[in-house]
């Protein structure tokens, strides 16, 4: 059975809202993006993943020397945390589709959090690029940057 792993701000924002028992934007999109293009999408499994969850797989874990990410530019600070867990989701999802022999993509969602001294385009891309770079370390094909810019989050929530 097919699937996607989503990860994001939080599982709230992401997937499915506890107190109101409900998905959340990001899962709302997505429904309505794969309800536009097949009859029934039902048979889509989707398997999110925290921040928090990937922070723990990799916590304790010495850093290598070995660049994980070669010719990686680092733009933005956090260029290869996002780049790290990018490569960490396109595990998983090579994971999932051993585990249920079809194809797994990654939706990864992250704020933009660019000041307002920083240039926002050049801030977005460089996210992008460290998202795709950590797809592209493991050979995935099936991973999907997702990164609002400031002015376009609000229609989202």
């Amino acid at each position: 059975m097919p699937g996607i792993v989503i990860c994001g701000e939080g599982l709230n924002d992401l997937y499915y809202d506890e107190l109101g028992g409900q998905s959340g934007p990001l899962k709302i999109c997505l429904d309505k993006l794969l309800e536009f293009f097949w009859d029934d999408a039902s048979y889509i499994n989707f398997f999110p993943v925290s921040r928090a969850k990937l922070a723990d797989t990799e916590k304790g874990k010495p850093e290598k020397r070995t660049s994980i990410v070669r010719g990686l530019k680092k733009d933005i600070p956090d260029a290869k945390y996002v780049s790290i867990c990018a490569k960490l989701l396109a595990k998983i999802a090579q994971e999932k589709s051993v585990e249920f022999g079809d194809d797994w993509g990654v939706v990864f969602f992250r704020d933009l959090d660019a000041s307002s001294g920083n240039d926002v385009d050049k801030v977005y891309k460089a996210k992008v690029a460290a998202m795709d770079e950590g797809f592209a370390s493991v050979q995935f094909e099936n991973g999907v940057p997702m990164i609002p810019k400031t002015r376009s989050e609000s229609w989202l929530l």
